[in-house]
């Protein structure tokens, strides 16, 4: 029987092995190079290249030198691959010259020669540095004259060589310099629509590629515009039109949520060097680069524009947006971080939604939310920028996204309240009253469909089972002259919920009785008897 947790700790154990060793030149080498076989393969049975093909099938790698005679065919993305294989036999030559030498030199004890690294191999042989050695898969990535299945077939070697550690944050050139590179071909990706089961097919690899520059050894080096530039490049690959098919639709949501998951759990290192001022360079997620989109004729005779923007404007036109720059050579952090959450809170409010379902944005930004704030409330209490977010925007969101929603979308967001007040109890005392006295106890009334009447009532229960929830509203509500009778409310609401008029109980009834049992219980463990003291 597999044991899937021990592989995937043995997993782990081999990437971090893999850090720790550094950036191995040969390794590097072989991986692009393999990978570079199969793009040209791949690219050979295209029409476009076939004329090239048959004259340059045995030298296209190399093999009679470096000299190419191709009877008057050009093509620089295969002249690009054909000068990876010349690099990586300049590579093996070296390192076989070397070893002779180190062999010769181990005979000389006293010569004081040293053998130099495999690391530094590719720089000391005259061969292509590494951002060189992925020019070629990223030209291929941005070229308007590839198919789809060409397109795909660069991004899955883009993919597989991130996967693999072969790009080490020590990398030669920087792995901040490799990082933008490939972020910034990829957002930019076009390539020539055919139908739209093979462009879903080349989007979704897009998604894992974008995924992937996050979560590998070195997504870290990622910009702040970088990371902003890959968030809204997978939200508009399935979230633009609304004509997406589900399946792409769904897993430009999970790339999302991926992005979100493995940036949070750098949260803590972002805010220990970050300032409490993030509006001095923060990026915007609200406008998206320009993306050229390539039309190529359908079955029906109209155009089909595939891009990782091309849907909103649709087909055959460019999109309007800010001005890419070159990218910071500082590490993402905090400005980032802020923009996402800022995207995340736009998506529950109902109004700024644009095209799609509202429920089915409110319910993902929601859990975008979710996932921000799980295990990072510290962070964002130690942080005045991420805490006004909290109490500001986010507060806002939720106070309008329950006037109209369904059940669903209200457990949502019933749930997200419960947690802000666990983990931001003393920062929220004024929100407190807006959600208890606004959001939860209308919708407890008999009024309200019963769905969300006990929607609310469950949420209601779950702030009762706390126990400072209670006293919490006594003291900062009813003993003030100048506030409301929140307490005496939320009992109230509870009281007339528990009594069955027509003497049939049902849920709801008993769920009324639950909360005014857990705020007696709450108080009379507060009570000297309950605490254990004489009375």
């Amino acid at each position: 029987r597999l044991d899937v947790a021990a592989h995937a700790r043995t997993h782990e154990r081999t990437k971090d092995a893999m850090r720790r060793r550094g950036f191995d030149a040969e390794r590097f080498a072989a991986v692009v190079t393999s990978e570079a076989r199969a793009v040209v393969a791949t690219m050979r049975s295209n029409a476009r290249w076939s004329a090239r093909a048959s004259n340059s099938a045995l030298n296209g790698y190399g093999l009679y030198g470096t000299t190419d005679v191709y009877d008057g065919v050009e093509d620089g993305l295969l002249d690009a691959f054909a000068n990876l294989r010349g690099a990586h036999v300049r590579t093996e030559a070296t390192a076989e010259t070397t070893k002779a030498g180190s062999s010769d030199g181990s005979r000389a004890s006293g010569s004081g020669q040293v053998k130099p690294s495999s690391s530094s191999s590719l720089a000391h042989n005259g061969g292509l540095s590494p951002l060189e050695f992925l020019e070629p898969f990223l030209d291929v990535i941005r070229s308007v004259e590839t198919s789809g299945l060409i397109t795909a077939q660069a991004l899955s070697a883009i993919l597989k060589i991130l996967k693999s550690g072969a790009v080490t944050p020590d990398v030669p050139g920087g792995a901040v310099t490799i990082m933008h590179a490939i972020a910034d071909a990829v957002t930019l990706c076009r390539f020539e629509a055919t139908s739209v089961e093979d462009d879903d097919a080349v989007l979704s690899q897009i998604l894992f590629v974008l995924v992937e520059c996050v979560k590998c050894s070195c997504g870290a080096a990622l910009s702040d515009d970088d990371l902003c530039d890959v968030f809204q490049a997978c939200y508009r690959i399935g979230h633009q039109s609304g004509k997406e098919t589900p399946l792409l639709r769904e897993s430009s949501k999970q790339s999302l949520s991926d992005i979100v998951h493995h940036v949070g759990e750098r949260l803590y290192e972002i805010v220990e060097r970050a300032s409490n001022d993030v509006q001095a360079k923060s990026p915007r997620l609200t406008s998206p680069r320009r993306s050229v989109v390539i039309p190529a004729p359908t079955n029906d005779g109209e155009s089909a524009a595939s891009s990782p923007g091309a849907a909103a404007a649709g087909p055959g036109t460019d999109i309007d947006a800010h001005e890419h720059t070159v990218s910071s050579k500082e590490p993402y952090g905090l400005p980032a971080f802020v923009e996402m959450f800022r995207f995340a809170t736009s998506l529950i409010a109902p109004d700024t939604h644009g095209r799609g379902s509202e429920d089915a944005n409110s319910l993902f930004g929601l859990r975008l939310v979710s996932t921000m704030i799980d295990s990072n409330a510290e962070a964002f209490k130690s942080n005045r920028a991420l805490l006004r977010l909290v109490v500001d925007d986010l507060s806002r969101a939720l106070c309008g996204v329950v006037v109209s929603c369904s059940p669903h979308v209200l457990a949502a967001t019933t749930t997200l309240i419960t947690t802000l007040y666990f983990d931001f109890r003393s920062e929220m005392k004024l929100h407190l009253e807006v959600f208890v006295r606004m959001v939860i106890l209308p919708l407890c009334s008999t009024d309200v469909e019963e769905e969300s009447q006990r929607v609310a009532l469950e949420s209601l229960v779950d702030l009762c089972r706390h126990e400072h929830f209670a006293t919490d509203l006594y003291m900062y509500y009813d003993c003030d002259l100048t506030k409301p009778n929140v307490f005496e409310e939320v009992t109230s609401v509870l009281a007339q919920t528990s009594y069955p008029v027509d003497a049939t109980i049902s849920p709801v009834h008993l769920l009324s009785l639950e909360g005014l049992l857990c705020i007696v219980q709450s108080v009379s463990n507060r009570s000297p008897a309950g605490a254990g003291q004489p009375a």
